[in-house]
């Protein structure tokens, strides 16, 4: 059975599939000919039926290709501008980064998502009075997670895509992790007691994915 897909060819040096929104897109770069574009595609052909027939959001972004990007729960058309000053900026459906090079329009968007998780996460210890470490990094599979022997939470980057009430449900969850280590009955008990709806909130974060 064969794929209908959008092809977007570039400057780049690898070929990439992304599934969007029940379309398929294919980055390919300049010079390659259509069966070798052909044969990649069916070589992926199980993983792209998988992604078509996944109903869940996928905010992971790629700067370099997309059109749409999701910040704080809102999918925005996505603008990329290069060779101005660096700056961010959301103006009705668009969220417009701008920057030297692509470079450090990804830098400095990683730190504007990490200052939003940053003051998400300062509202949790000033409510429950606590103190601990702070840092990001992008995970495949996961939202965040809780070093206890350090007092440390990493959160992931993409967790600023979701909604406000999401991320904040992952930070109580991380929190709940320094009481109790392990997903067991009293871990749910801990968690109860800072984030009362955290069963509405973790049915609602499984509408989300990560996958790259």
């Amino acid at each position: 059975m064969s794929v209908n897909y959008k092809l977007k060819k570039s400057t780049r040096k690898t070929m990439s599939i992304k599934v969007e929104n029940g379309q398929v897109f294919v980055y390919a770069p300049l010079l390659t000919p259509k069966f070798m574009i052909d044969e990649f595609v069916k070589k992926h052909h199980n993983w792209i039926e998988k992604k078509l027939n996944d109903s869940r959001i996928n905010v992971y972004f790629d700067l370099e290709n997309d059109k749409e990007i999701y910040f704080l729960g809102k999918k925005f058309n996505l603008q990329i501008v290069t060779g101005k000053k660096s700056e961010f900026l959301i103006r009705d459906n668009n969220l417009m980064l701008y920057g030297k090079n692509i470079r450090s329009i990804k830098t400095n968007y990683k730190k504007q998502l990490a200052a939003i998780l940053t003051q998400y996460v300062n509202e949790v210890k000033y409510e429950l009075g606590i103190e601990f470490e702070l840092d990001f990094k992008i995970y495949k599979s996961r939202w965040g997670c809780c070093y206890s022997k350090k007092n440390l939470i990493i959160l992931n980057y993409l967790l600023a895509c979701l909604p406000y009430e999401l991320i904040k449900y992952v930070i109580y969850h991380e929190v709940a992790h320094f009481k109790q280590g392990n997903h067991q009955k009293e871990f749910y008990q801990e968690l109860e007691k800072i984030c009362p709806n955290y069963k509405i909130l973790a049915k609602e974060l499984k509408n989300y994915t990560i996958l790259k």
